[in-house]
């Protein structure tokens, strides 16, 4: 997506390969929280350093901007260990762009997933709660999971596919 200064959105759909896709879907563990937060706050916490050109704020803004083309050659060219460099760097970044973003529970269980083997990770939407995305070998990811949701934890996890029709879920009986 290219954001034009006069407002106007520009959506250009990647064309990544499908084995790239595959090993992709394979390896991302989604995580919920268990907790929800007030994107909001945070959103307007992060307008407001910006507006504000606090200078963490700010460099954290272009540090974000930069990784997501360095994501975009990654996944055109099917180099996770670049994906994964994105991940971290941008997930550092994004956490330098207001107070609310991680919290002492975001911050553990990141350190447990990279601890049982994933290779990074990023928090969804605002941040504060909500959605983790964590990127791990396939073969692991089921023992990723099982760290992250030990009844200690209390939390969520899933896997994902990619499709072309947008969002969809169902409901378990």
């Amino acid at each position: 997506m290219e954001f034009g200064k006069d407002g106007k959105v520009l959506v250009n759909p990647l064309r990544i390969k499908e084995r790239v896709i595959s090993e992709l879907e394979a390896s991302i563990l989604l995580l919920y929280t268990g907790a929800s937060r007030s994107s909001a706050a945070i959103i307007a916490e992060q307008s407001k350093n910006v507006e504000g050109r606090k200078t963490e704020a700010v460099e954290a803004m272009h540090q974000i901007k930069q990784e997501a083309l360095r994501m975009k050659e990654s996944l055109l060219r099917g180099d996770f260990k670049l994906l994964h460099e994105v991940l971290r760097t941008s997930w550092e970044a994004k956490k330098r762009m207001a107070s609310g973003i991680v919290d002492e529970r975001i911050e553990m269980l990141y350190s447990k997933a990279l601890e049982a083997g994933a290779y990074c990770a990023r928090i969804s939407g605002a941040g504060g709660g909500g959605f983790m995305i964590f990127l791990a070998d396939p073969m692991r990811k089921d023992i990723v999971a099982k760290t992250l949701c030990s009844s200690e934890n209390a939390c969520s996890a899933y896997s994902c596919h990619f499709t072309s029709v947008g969002a969809q879920a169902w409901k378990m009986k």
